[in-house]
């Protein structure tokens, strides 16, 4: 019963949630913009947790070979290491994606210049970060606009092919009301991987009641920030970018360092 309880609460939450929402449908745009349509690639996803985007991958992006990688076992992952450290060869994958999880690695910089390694030339690098965001409970490092994003990508060898706000100054205001809600209810857990008592099973479900109002308002926020269109205030943001052929990735001495 209680895993039951605990996919039930999973499914909801891709449902309701318009940042899963904004996350699929990136996936979908990225997979049209891609010059191959019917290759079957090799996806790595870097953060996956509960790997809640495979399905979506896999029909989008025509992925046939997906690894969820995280740095703690849970019922999905594949490979548990560290983003720093890739168990991979030079040039094994196909594509890359890492939903959220950026801001949370102390070194964004050398997990890129390891994706950078592990790609083939020319393949593809799907993110989406924070910007306009409070803290997570995890650690939580830093932020980007849209602009700082695409250097850090150009720095580390990749170039910018598609780039998304996620939402405008209403979404990212109803984001922070649902986080506000979240953190206000005693309880909290550190992490999604900590242990699922009928306490904090109970505490989900009170919180899917308490901000199905700021959930809701998200989805309006969304639409109204589409017709208002201003700049410089949004939620955080989406990029699809590719391995530059031209350079190779320009950190890779920094591995004798970590």
């Amino acid at each position: 019963m209680r895993q039951g309880l605990v996919a039930a609460s999973r499914g909801y939450k891709r449902v309701i949630n318009p940042i899963a929402f904004i996350a699929r449908s990136f996936i979908r745009k990225s997979g049209r913009t891609l010059p191959d349509k019917t290759a079957r690639r090799t996806c790595l996803d870097i953060g996956a947790g509960i790997a809640p985007y495979e399905a979506v991958l896999r029909n989008a992006m025509h992925v046939a070979d997906y690894i969820a990688l995280d740095i703690a076992p849970s019922d999905r992952t594949s490979v548990v290491a560290d983003c720093g450290r890739l168990p991979f060869e030079d040039g094994a994958l196909d594509l890359i994606v890492s939903f959220d999880v950026i801001q949370h690695v102390p070194d964004a910089n050398l997990m890129l210049n390891e994706a950078n390694r592990v790609l083939k030339p020319g393949r593809h690098l799907l993110l989406t970060y924070p910007f306009l965001y409070p803290e997570c409970d995890a650690q939580d490092f830093r932020r980007w606009t849209i602009d700082g994003m695409r250097e850090m990508l150009r720095a580390n060898g990749f170039e910018t092919m598609l780039e998304q706000r996620r939402g405008g100054p209403l979404f990212a205001l109803t984001c922070w009301l649902t986080w506000a809600i979240q953190h206000a209810l005693p309880g909290q857990r550190k992490s999604w991987r900590g242990d699922r008592h009928w306490s904090s099973i109970a505490r989900s479900g009170l919180l899917a009641v308490l901000t199905l109002p700021t959930q809701l308002l998200g989805w309006v926020a969304l639409g109204l920030d589409t017709i208002l269109r201003a700049e410089g205030a949004y939620m955080g943001a989406c990029v699809l970018a590719r391995k530059n052929n031209a350079m190779a990735a320009p950190q890779e001495r920094n591995h004798d360092l970590h």
